[in-house]
């Protein structure tokens, strides 16, 4: 089996396991989206308007992004910590290996899988922001 053949198949296990772990999923989505939302409306309610001149203001705005960034890479890592985990478990790479997969297409697999869930929970973030109008002047 080809190396590339080989991540299409881990990947595709992969989010089978996200399919089956409905509320973790679930949780990966909501939890950036729900702070995202949350920092839209105290925006969008005029309660930084009047401050954010204030260099203290415009401080705590910019570190609530960066925590928004943040929460994004935790929910992500949260499958990435787990998994390998439940697969030892399971004794699931053991039999990866009997059927000669690369642990270089193991560890690939969990990066595009995670790096998917990342881009469309960042589009969805993006796209309540531009609704909110967040990015208005």
């Amino acid at each position: 089996m080809s190396f590339g053949r080989q991540v299409k198949a881990l990947m595709r296990k992969n989010c089978i396991l996200k399919r089956r772990q409905k509320c973790g999923t679930l949780g990966e989505f909501l939890t950036p989206f729900l702070f995202c939302l949350i920092l839209c409306l105290l925006a969008s309610s005029g309660a930084f308007r009047d401050l954010s001149s204030e260099p203290q203001i415009r401080n705590f705005l910019i570190i609530l992004v960066q925590v928004q960034v943040i929460l994004i890479f935790i929910t992500g890592c949260r499958f990435v910590l787990s998994q390998p985990v439940v697969d030892k478990e399971t004794k699931m790479r053991e039999t990866l290996r009997i059927l000669s997969m690369k642990t270089s297409a193991y560890g690939l697999s969990f990066f595009f899988t995670q790096a998917i869930f990342a881009v469309i929970t960042s589009v969805l973030i993006s796209i309540t922001f531009l609704i909110l109008g967040f990015f208005s002047n």
